[in-house]
């Protein structure tokens, strides 16, 4: 068999080798800055498009970045721990667990502020009466009258507000040019 041998000579190779495992380090970097910055980012517009009455939801939204070594990954994390944080973002239904019924707050119960003056049992000289269309009503005598406090349901759905997708997706071209402005950077780096 005829051929042609030949020989390769790469000078430097041992320096362009090392220069790709530290630009390796550069752009991990840069992916984690760029992460920090669009947590930050997105929190911000989750917090702003939160629903409220108390603030609670709101202060309670937290973001944070996150290093995997199992999936040599790094992400970032926005999200509440307060127990209804879920229903407000997904919506669905809620029923009660330890009673017949729910006891929604109507006006007379509600501060000027929307929050709850109290439960159903915290209201004195109360009654429950059935309202010609038949829901259950929660009233209570007052000043000569009576006045309705709750009415009693069985079941509420809650519509979903998307509050932190709303906040992801409104920043996704932001969060795009973020990323690539810093993995640019990285990559340049000398």
């Amino acid at each position: 068999m005829a051929g042609v041998g030949f020989r390769i000579t790469v000078q430097g190779a041992e320096r362009f080798l090392r220069m790709l495992e530290q630009s390796e380090a550069r752009v991990h970097q840069g992916v984690v800055n760029a992460l920090k910055e669009g947590v930050a980012i997105v929190r911000a517009d989750a917090v702003l498009n939160a629903p409220h009455v108390s603030g609670r939801l709101r202060r309670s939204i937290r973001g944070r970045v996150e290093e995997s070594r199992v999936f040599g990954a790094s992400f970032g994390i926005v999200g509440s721990d307060v127990i209804y944080a879920r229903i407000q973002e997904l919506g669905g239904e809620i029923r009660p667990v330890h009673a017949q019924y729910l006891a929604v707050p109507l006006d007379a119960a509600k501060t000027p502020t929307g929050r709850t003056r109290g439960g159903p049992r915290t209201f004195p000289n109360t009654f429950v009466i059935r309202s010609r269309s038949g829901s259950l009503l929660i009233m209570q005598r007052h000043g000569g009258g009576i006045r309705p406090l709750f009415a009693l349901t069985k079941s509420i759905t809650v519509r979903g507000k998307h509050y932190m997708e709303r906040a992801l997706e409104g920043n996704r071209p932001r969060l795009r040019a973020l990323f690539g402005r810093e993995v640019k950077a990285s990559l340049q780096a000398p």
